[in-house]
């Protein structure tokens, strides 16, 4: 996915600089437990002091470890600079509600009159990838969700 969007910004010749990243979100997010006595790597962490224009995270709510730890680095970003834009697909793993009561909590979202964050259900496009085939136990799925926070 990171090569396909540089590819995209490159023949599409965007202004400016595409940078992309990948992570260990429970590195990142201070979570990151040993792994047969050595301390887990990521290729690259955002930092508190780091800013993002776009976040895009699909179909990774699959742990609740996981989930949690990516709730609190979006939170956090979204804290830093509400202008973000944010993209979050899940094809309804096991740490959905994990991630929505984290990221609700961080953010404050169903305060007073306001509406917690939930998942809209929308259609997986026709030229999906294996036919939006389930990488875990083979099955196809017809719908995702797409993250809603107002």
């Amino acid at each position: 996915l990171l090569k396909l969007l540089e590819a995209a910004a490159v023949a599409q010749d965007l202004p400016g600089k595409l940078e992309v990243q990948q992570m260990d979100v429970l590195e990142a997010a201070g979570l990151s437990k040993s792994h047969g006595g050595m301390p887990r790597r990521a290729s690259s962490c955002p930092s508190d002091v780091e800013v993002f224009d776009v976040i895009v995270c699909s179909d990774c709510l699959y742990k609740h470890e996981v989930a949690s730890a990516i709730a609190q680095l979006i939170g956090r970003a979204l804290l830093k600079r509400p202008g973000t834009i944010l993209i979050v697909t899940d094809a309804n793993r096991r740490g959905r509600q994990t991630f929505l009561d984290e990221l609700d909590e961080l953010l404050g979202l169903s305060l007073g009159d306001s509406v917690p964050p939930t998942f809209e259900a929308v259609p997986v496009p026709d030229w999906a990838a294996d036919g939006a085939k389930d990488p875990f136990d083979g099955t196809f799925t017809e719908e995702v969700g797409l993250l809603k926070l107002f």
